[in-house]
């Protein structure tokens, strides 16, 4: 080819996303999962007219927490150790 002609040819433009860091794909996670999650609280509130749903929803929560921290206390990696009070 004409040495013209190659220097008359633009090269594309990068494509936005390949130039983001770590921490910005970490806050366009953090931005997604936060509308996800709104919109999925309000998909909830319009599907149950009924509070009693959403109250064995909360039970359910406020049940499987505490052995959430069961598990952390007397989780494999203390090492048995006792996590530092």
């Amino acid at each position: 080819m004409p040495k013209s002609v190659i220097s008359n040819v633009s090269m594309p433009e990068p494509i936005w996303w390949r130039s983001l860091s770590g921490y910005q794909w970490f806050v366009v996670a953090a931005a997604s999962a936060a509308w996800l999650f709104d919109t999925l609280d309000q998909l909830g509130v319009l599907k149950f007219s009924s509070p009693l749903p959403l109250r064995y929803a909360a039970v359910t929560m406020c049940a499987i927490f505490p052995l959430g921290l069961v598990a952390a206390y007397l989780g494999l990696e203390t090492k048995d150790k006792r996590l530092p009070a």
